[in-house]
């Protein structure tokens, strides 16, 4: 049995790498959220639901709207009666 030899390494040997102590750590930032955020609706009062019939539907808007229309200003007067009004 022979003695077990070590091998060495002949010729400069690699140099040492080090890390500077005025050095910081890179972290990866996440990416910026994409998400936006919805509108908040807050409601001064509660929503109501109005039915019309199709043919009252673009009076019942301008009317609801503020939009002074001719059938709003014949609404207002009384010009409309009781049974042809919406609300």
């Amino acid at each position: 049995m022979s003695p077990k030899t070590k091998t060495q390494l002949q010729g400069p040997g690699a140099a040492l790498l080090a890390v500077s102590k005025s050095s910081t750590k890179i972290i990866k930032k996440p990416p910026p959220s994409r998400r936006t955020s919805s509108p908040v609706i807050t409601y001064l009062q509660p929503p109501e639901v109005i039915h019309v019939r199709p043919e009252e539907f673009l009076s019942t808007v301008q009317r609801l709207t503020g939009n002074q229309s001719s059938t709003y200003i014949r609404w207002t007067r009384g010009d409309i009666n009781e049974a042809q009004r919406l609300i």
